[in-house]
């Protein structure tokens, strides 16, 4: 009788973490399937997807603590505190816990042998966070959340890793031929 009674719950769970799982991995499947070159192995491939839930929760903890530090400054009711928790804080954790991330795995992998590598790996690093950070609100708020974040957190996160990829194979290209100075420029971007 037990087991009939948790079988909704289950259900209705199991479709919401599924409808927050499935768009981030058709995705991380497009990114994979694009790499032309030289495929990247399994191995790779999910210590990346770990490294950006990973990641995702290091971005929680920055966010927390900035923010705490952020209300004793300024009124949560501003235009200027909203500006500074949106577009610094929540922005800069995130993209920042995502570098440490993806640099911490990648940077000196004997598999980082080309800059679109680079493309895939960020990308993989943004979607594994994206994919956390999406389990949690559709856990939390309904499978609507769902289907909105599918078409705008998610690819969202996915170009962000895209356009932070390509400076990173770029950077690792000009590691490679001893130009460290351009190499840290092209990280930082």
């Amino acid at each position: 009788m037990f087991y009939y009674l948790l079988t909704p719950i289950f259900t209705y769970n199991f479709i919401l973490i599924l409808a927050a799982i499935v768009p981030a991995v058709f995705l991380m499947f497009k990114v994979y399937k694009s790499d032309r070159l030289e495929k990247e192995s399994p191995h790779m491939l999910w210590t990346l997807v770990k490294a950006g839930i990973l990641s995702s929760l290091l971005a929680l903890v920055e966010e927390k603590i900035l923010s705490v530090i952020l209300d004793s400054l300024l009124d949560a009711n501003t235009l200027a505190y909203n500006i500074i928790l949106y577009f610094v804080i929540v922005a800069g954790a995130e993209e920042s816990s995502k570098l440490i991330f993806l640099k911490r795995n990648t940077w000196r992998s004997d598999e980082f042998n080309c800059r679109y590598d680079g493309v895939v790996y960020a990308t993989l690093v943004s979607l594994g966070f994206a994919l956390w950070e999406n389990i949690s609100y559709v856990l939390t708020y309904g499978i609507a959340t769902a289907v909105v974040r599918a078409v705008t957190a998610i690819p969202g996160h996915a170009c962000f890793g895209v356009f932070m990829g390509v400076f990173y194979g770029i950077a690792k290209k000009y590691d490679k031929s001893g130009n460290k100075a351009a190499s840290k420029f092209f990280r930082l971007l």
